[in-house]
């Protein structure tokens, strides 16, 4: 079998990380895996790209002009082709719109995407016409796949047809260190602290402005705490500047993207997510994995993962006072804090792993090629007289 997967990323996130990940549990199982990224015209190597190369995986770089790019998405279908790929799997608005919008005698293969959460678009913007168009998108593809049931809550009924979508959950390798030591002497003074950790990319809907807000209110009550938020995004001036209005200066850093997140997890004694929209986020899974208590709005597909007070706390979106209380609880009862770790990791082995999640994707693609009229059985005759596994 043979599954190009199709993405334009900016960074290596939670999509990307999952990606990866699937990649990876695919080539063991014998699913010949390969990435095309999509980019701007003259853009450099890509933080995603670099690391798919770092992991010894093929990655094809496609670049091209921003916008309905459709002579674009005929040079990915013609690598394709060339190729002798049997199915191709989107992630992202972008690639869902070239993808799905593409006529599928012109794909002449089936196709499927992974729903992993939507950027917030408030008002009329160009964001919000993407959001659009990717969820009218979804009825083009042979599956739609989410990674959450509320994710699915929100678009399936216009998918057009029944047995149409699968909710298959994020997954990430059990007791894996993917990180290095984090030795970064600046921030010494805040990791000697009571850590909060916050990770992610610095947009708007991850609500790291309620983090930093709620951090305030603790170190107003003189409780000895430090704040790392890790990740890059177009948030990071504004989040700046909220650090020195609320005079968290020695008390929070922003440290930006780094590798070694695994590093810092294990330094953490708490950690944070305040997202206003979420899909599934692997971030959790990383903090549950490194046995680090979480506190989490209940948003997307959070409270699928956590239940409150059972194997974390959860707490109302925007709601500063509510995360600072909550984060003060875990400050003064570190038992509370081992016993929701402990019970999150036997969750989180039962459900939450990449084999679980690989398999999933393994079983819908032998479901897609097999499916009479998907295209699948055209392309796998072309692809068994090509030489393709």
């Amino acid at each position: 079998m043979k599954v190009l997967h199709v993405i334009d990323s900016g960074g290596v996130y939670g999509a990307e990380r999952m990606l990866l990940e699937l990649v990876g549990a695919h080539r063991r199982m014998g699913i010949d895996s390969a990435i095309a990224s999509i980019g701007r015209r003259h853009e450099a190597e890509r933080p995603l790209e670099q690391e798919a190369r770092r992991r010894g995986f093929v990655i094809e770089p496609f670049r091209m002009v921003n916008g309905p790019n459709f002579a674009g998405m005929w040079r990915i279908i013609r690598f394709a082709r060339r190729n002798g790929f049997q199915l191709l799997h989107c992630h992202g608005y972008k690639a869902n719109i070239l993808v799905g919008f593409t006529p599928s005698a012109v794909r002449g293969m089936p196709v499927i995407t992974t729903v992993h959460g939507w950027t917030t678009a408030a008002g009329v913007s160009k964001m919000g016409l993407y959001r659009w168009l990717d969820q009218r998108s979804l009825k083009r593809f042979t599956r739609v796949v989410f990674v959450s049931r509320s994710l699915a809550g929100v678009c399936e009924s216009r998918l057009g047809r029944k047995g149409h979508s699968r909710i298959i959950p994020n997954g990430i390798p059990p007791g894996e260190d993917r990180g290095g030591s984090w030795d970064d002497e600046r921030l010494a003074a805040y990791m000697n602290r009571f850590l909060v950790v916050g990770i992610g990319r610095l947009s708007p809907e991850k609500g790291f402005e309620d983090l930093v807000r709620a951090v305030a209110v603790l170190v107003g009550k003189r409780l000895d705490i430090g704040l790392l938020i890790v990740g890059e995004g177009p948030e990071r001036r504004h989040l700046l500047t909220r650090v020195r209005r609320c005079g968290l200066e020695g008390h929070a850093s922003l440290p930006g993207y780094r590798r070694d997140v695994q590093s810092v997890l294990r330094r953490a004694d708490v950690f944070v997510l305040c997202s206003v929209t979420e899909g599934f986020p692997l971030s959790v899974l990383e903090a549950i994995q490194n046995r680090i208590p979480v506190v989490a709005t209940a948003v997307g597909g959070v409270p699928e993962i956590i239940e409150h007070e059972v194997t974390g706390l959860l707490v109302r979106s925007r709601d500063v006072y509510g995360i600072a209380g909550a984060i003060e609880r875990l400050y003064h009862d570190r038992d509370l804090g081992r016993r929701l770790s402990d019970a999150a990791l036997h969750v989180f082995h039962e459900k939450y792993t990449t084999q679980k999640m690989a398999e999933e994707y393994a079983r819908t693609y032998r479901e897609v090629l097999d499916t009479p009229g998907s295209g699948g059985t055209a392309v796998k005759s072309q692809a068994r007289v090509r030489g393709c596994c």
